[in-house]
Protein backbone atom coordinates (compact mmCIF):
# COMPACT_ATOMS: atom_id res chain seq x y z
CA UNK A 1 0.00 0.00 0.00
CA UNK A 2 2.99 2.28 -0.44
CA UNK A 3 1.84 4.12 -3.57
CA UNK A 4 3.75 6.35 -5.99
CA UNK A 5 1.60 8.67 -8.17
CA UNK A 6 2.11 7.85 -11.85
CA UNK A 7 -0.49 9.25 -14.26
CA UNK A 8 -3.89 10.92 -13.85
CA UNK A 9 -5.29 9.15 -10.80
CA UNK A 10 -3.13 6.04 -11.05
CA UNK A 11 -0.26 4.86 -8.92
CA UNK A 12 2.55 2.38 -8.85
CA UNK A 13 3.71 0.30 -5.93
CA UNK A 14 5.73 -2.67 -4.81
CA UNK A 15 3.71 -5.84 -5.47
CA UNK A 16 5.61 -8.71 -3.83
CA UNK A 17 4.11 -11.37 -6.09
CA UNK A 18 7.42 -12.72 -7.32
CA UNK A 19 8.50 -13.27 -3.72
CA UNK A 20 5.39 -15.37 -3.10
CA UNK A 21 5.88 -17.21 -6.39
CA UNK A 22 9.47 -18.15 -5.58
CA UNK A 23 8.45 -19.66 -2.25
CA UNK A 24 5.03 -21.16 -3.04
CA UNK A 25 4.57 -21.32 -6.82
CA UNK A 26 2.24 -19.62 -9.29
CA UNK A 27 -1.11 -20.96 -8.08
CA UNK A 28 -0.52 -19.87 -4.50
CA UNK A 29 0.60 -16.48 -5.83
CA UNK A 30 -2.70 -15.88 -7.60
CA UNK A 31 -4.66 -16.92 -4.51
CA UNK A 32 -2.49 -14.85 -2.14
CA UNK A 33 -2.48 -11.75 -4.33
CA UNK A 34 -6.25 -11.97 -4.76
CA UNK A 35 -6.75 -12.12 -0.99
CA UNK A 36 -4.36 -9.20 -0.48
CA UNK A 37 -6.09 -7.09 -3.15
CA UNK A 38 -9.57 -7.86 -1.78
CA UNK A 39 -8.45 -6.79 1.71
CA UNK A 40 -6.87 -3.63 0.31
CA UNK A 41 -9.98 -2.76 -1.71
CA UNK A 42 -12.62 -3.49 0.94
CA UNK A 43 -10.85 -2.55 4.17
CA UNK A 44 -8.48 0.20 3.08
CA UNK A 45 -10.17 1.58 -0.07
CA UNK A 46 -6.87 1.09 -1.90
CA UNK A 47 -7.20 0.04 -5.53
CA UNK A 48 -10.98 0.19 -5.56
CA UNK A 49 -13.66 -2.43 -5.91
CA UNK A 50 -14.44 -1.63 -9.55
CA UNK A 51 -10.77 -2.16 -10.50
CA UNK A 52 -10.43 -5.38 -8.50
CA UNK A 53 -10.59 -7.74 -11.49
CA UNK A 54 -7.98 -5.78 -13.42
CA UNK A 55 -5.77 -5.54 -10.33
CA UNK A 56 -6.00 -9.30 -9.74
CA UNK A 57 -4.94 -9.91 -13.34
CA UNK A 58 -2.20 -7.26 -13.41
CA UNK A 59 -0.70 -8.04 -10.01
CA UNK A 60 -1.85 -11.60 -9.29
CA UNK A 61 -1.71 -13.44 -12.58
CA UNK A 62 1.28 -11.52 -13.98
CA UNK A 63 3.15 -12.03 -10.68
CA UNK A 64 2.39 -15.73 -10.92
CA UNK A 65 3.90 -15.82 -14.40
CA UNK A 66 7.13 -14.40 -12.97
CA UNK A 67 7.64 -17.87 -11.44
CA UNK A 68 8.36 -19.20 -14.93
CA UNK A 69 10.82 -16.39 -15.66
CA UNK A 70 12.56 -17.21 -12.38
CA UNK A 71 12.72 -20.98 -13.01
CA UNK A 72 13.89 -20.54 -16.62
CA UNK A 73 16.80 -18.35 -15.53
CA UNK A 74 17.64 -20.70 -12.62
CA UNK A 75 17.93 -23.59 -15.08
CA UNK A 76 20.62 -21.71 -17.00
CA UNK A 77 22.48 -19.94 -14.20
CA UNK A 78 23.31 -21.80 -10.99
CA UNK A 79 24.67 -20.87 -7.59
CA UNK A 80 24.17 -17.72 -5.56
CA UNK A 81 24.66 -15.49 -8.60
CA UNK A 82 21.96 -17.38 -10.48
CA UNK A 83 19.59 -17.06 -7.55
CA UNK A 84 20.08 -13.30 -7.28
CA UNK A 85 19.95 -12.81 -11.06
CA UNK A 86 16.79 -14.89 -11.49
CA UNK A 87 15.06 -13.24 -8.55
CA UNK A 88 15.97 -9.73 -9.65
CA UNK A 89 14.99 -10.17 -13.29
CA UNK A 90 11.72 -11.97 -12.47
CA UNK A 91 10.76 -9.29 -9.91
CA UNK A 92 11.56 -6.44 -12.27
CA UNK A 93 9.80 -8.10 -15.21
CA UNK A 94 6.71 -8.82 -13.13
CA UNK A 95 6.43 -5.19 -12.10
CA UNK A 96 6.91 -3.84 -15.62
CA UNK A 97 4.67 -6.39 -17.36
CA UNK A 98 1.86 -5.82 -14.85
CA UNK A 99 2.18 -2.08 -15.46
CA UNK A 100 2.10 -2.51 -19.24
CA UNK A 101 -1.09 -4.57 -18.92
CA UNK A 102 -2.57 -1.85 -16.70
CA UNK A 103 -1.43 0.84 -19.13
CA UNK A 104 -3.19 -0.95 -21.96
CA UNK A 105 -6.40 -1.34 -19.94
CA UNK A 106 -6.34 2.33 -18.98
CA UNK A 107 -5.46 3.44 -22.49
CA UNK A 108 -8.44 1.76 -24.11
CA UNK A 109 -10.82 3.27 -21.56
CA UNK A 110 -12.78 6.39 -22.43
CA UNK A 111 -11.20 8.25 -19.50
CA UNK A 112 -7.77 8.35 -21.13
CA UNK A 113 -8.83 8.79 -24.76
CA UNK A 114 -8.62 12.61 -24.58
CA UNK A 115 -5.02 12.29 -23.36
CA UNK A 116 -3.81 10.01 -26.15
CA UNK A 117 -5.05 6.62 -24.97
CA UNK A 118 -2.68 3.67 -25.14
CA UNK A 119 0.02 5.79 -26.81
CA UNK A 120 0.25 7.79 -23.59
CA UNK A 121 -0.64 5.31 -20.83
CA UNK A 122 1.53 2.33 -21.77
CA UNK A 123 4.86 4.22 -22.07
CA UNK A 124 4.25 6.22 -18.88
CA UNK A 125 3.24 3.16 -16.86
CA UNK A 126 6.17 1.14 -18.26
CA UNK A 127 8.72 3.89 -17.59
CA UNK A 128 7.68 4.58 -14.01
CA UNK A 129 7.32 0.91 -13.20
CA UNK A 130 10.74 0.16 -14.69
CA UNK A 131 12.08 2.39 -11.91
CA UNK A 132 9.74 0.95 -9.27
CA UNK A 133 10.76 -2.52 -10.48
CA UNK A 134 14.36 -1.81 -9.52
CA UNK A 135 13.20 -1.33 -5.94
CA UNK A 136 11.06 -4.45 -6.15
CA UNK A 137 14.03 -6.43 -7.50
CA UNK A 138 16.31 -5.18 -4.73
CA UNK A 139 13.82 -5.93 -1.95
CA UNK A 140 12.85 -9.35 -3.30
CA UNK A 141 16.42 -10.48 -3.98
CA UNK A 142 17.49 -9.23 -0.54
CA UNK A 143 14.76 -11.27 1.17
CA UNK A 144 15.53 -14.38 -0.89
CA UNK A 145 19.29 -14.03 -0.25
CA UNK A 146 18.71 -13.64 3.48
CA UNK A 147 16.36 -16.64 3.50
CA UNK A 148 19.04 -18.77 1.83
CA UNK A 149 21.40 -17.87 4.68
CA UNK A 150 19.01 -18.57 7.56
CA UNK A 151 16.43 -21.06 6.20
CA UNK A 152 17.39 -22.43 2.78
CA UNK A 153 14.83 -25.21 3.21
CA UNK A 154 12.05 -22.67 2.65
CA UNK A 155 13.03 -22.39 -1.01
CA UNK A 156 12.56 -26.13 -1.33
CA UNK A 157 8.88 -26.10 -0.32
CA UNK A 158 6.58 -27.90 -2.71
CA UNK A 159 5.25 -25.39 -5.22
CA UNK A 160 1.62 -25.11 -6.25
CA UNK A 161 2.20 -25.32 -9.97
CA UNK A 162 0.98 -27.35 -12.93
CA UNK A 163 2.83 -30.59 -13.36
CA UNK A 164 4.74 -30.75 -16.61
CA UNK A 165 4.87 -34.20 -18.18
Amino acid sequence: MLNFPVVIGTSGHIVGGTLIAIFLGPYATIISQTIILVIQAFLFSDGGITALGANVFNMGVVSALSYYVYTAIRMGVHGKEGLITATSIASWASTVLGAVACGFELGVSSTFQPYGGVAMTVPIMALWHALIGLGEAFITSSIVTYTVKVRPDLLELEKLAPHVR
